[in-house]
């Protein structure tokens, strides 16, 4: 469904104009349907994402209600800013179901996230990641994910995937591989050079 930037515009200044006057308990089924429609709709912007995450407590009622009848517009929107919740333990909790969405691009996101919280659950997440088949071409984007967020919370099994993306013919996973890798070499130089200069 397509808009004129009239028609935009006025959604937009409608939208902000509900969710700040209405509470989300009172909304129906429809209500919900229709916030989440609008919001997948505005990805691009996400300007209603970062409007709904200035309240705690919207962002993880909609995140709760997206799992079940959200488009992966805005399941990935909602992933994003989970991470800044105040409510931590509830913020992981979801994400821990985002990461086993169907979709690929959601649950790669997720796991991202998750990294990015320091969640504990990375690791036995990573491994799922890394050996999906269902995706086809974009297993490739799930590796790299998997790097990443190991990389993001130092985990002591990177070492051993970078290496089994040497061994994998995808350029863009091999690339990124050899970047991180780079990455930890250069830590473990600044970490040496840091020492040697201070004792």
């Amino acid at each position: 469904c397509s808009y004129s930037n009239y028609e935009w515009n006025l959604i937009l200044v409608l939208f902000e104009k509900f969710i700040k006057s209405t509470h989300f308990t009172l909304w129906n089924n429809n209500i919900i349907e229709q916030i989440l429609y609008i919001v997948a709709r505005d990805s691009e912007t996400e300007y209603l994402s970062d409007l709904i995450a200035q309240d705690d407590e919207l962002l993880i009622f909609l995140s709760e209600c997206a799992l079940a009848i959200g488009e992966p517009d805005v399941k990935w929107q909602l992933i994003i800013r989970l991470q800044e919740s105040k409510y931590r333990e509830k913020a992981l909790e979801l994400l821990e179901l985002y990461v086993q969405d169907k979709n690929e691009y959601v649950n790669r996101r997720a796991l991202m996230i998750l990294a990015n919280l320091n969640s504990d659950k990375t690791e036995y997440y990573c491994k799922i990641a890394w050996n999906r088949i269902e995706y086809f071409e974009l297993q490739e984007y799930q590796r790299i994910a998997v790097l990443h967020a190991l990389y993001s919370v130092k985990s002591s099994l990177l070492e051993n995937y970078i290496e089994l993306a040497k061994q994998d013919d995808q350029k863009f996973l091999l690339k990124n591989a050899l970047e991180i890798e780079q990455s930890v070499i250069d830590e473990c130089q600044k970490a040496q050079t840091h020492f040697w200069t201070n004792v």
